[in-house]
């Protein structure tokens, strides 16, 4: 598994994983999208070159391990329709973030503080997530061209700052 770059599980039957990711610094590629049955993501802190991780469509999934939060070369970060997520990782440090896709993550209340600048980062979409207020370091995404909102109907603060 230490030579392993791609993994797909999509729509397996997997609910929790264990030590699987500790020794896999070469992984570039995870999908597991569609596994229904997944409450947690799994801890990719052995995983640092993981540049896309897809996660959409996962109905249990409650929380992103924090781990995901310190993936400096991850690209794209897809959770759409994670409908019962609650939790993202509270510190986000994506230096190569382009994009994020929270869509339906309706129970979603909160998006993480941002570590530090973003300067790839071109899109994000919240739509239709239970998001109260952005962070002030939404500032830090300096590149941003695509910000939807779209259905937020909890969102009562927005309030953006150059920093």
């Amino acid at each position: 598994m230490k030579n392993l770059v791609q993994l797909n599980m999509s729509c397996s039957r997997i609910s929790r994983f264990g030590e699987e990711f500790k020794s896999m610094e070469n992984l570039k590629f995870l999908n597991l999208s569609g596994c229904k049955f997944l409450a947690q993501s799994p801890n990719l802190s052995g995983s640092p070159n993981l540049e896309f991780l897809n996660l959409s469509y996962c109905k249990s999934l409650k929380k992103v391990h924090r781990s995901v939060g310190s993936l400096k070369k991850l690209v794209d970060l897809n959770l759409e329709r994670c409908s019962n997520l609650v939790r993202l990782p509270g510190e986000v440090n994506w230096r190569s973030l382009r994009s994020i896709n929270l869509d339906y993550c309706t129970r979603l209340e909160s998006f993480p503080e941002i570590e530090g600048e973003m300067k790839y980062m071109t899109s994000m979409s919240l739509s239709n997530t239970a998001i109260k207020a952005l962070p002030s370091s939404i500032g830090y995404l300096i590149n941003l061209e695509l910000l939807v909102l779209s259905g937020c109907r909890n969102l009562r603060e927005f309030i953006l700052r150059h920093l």
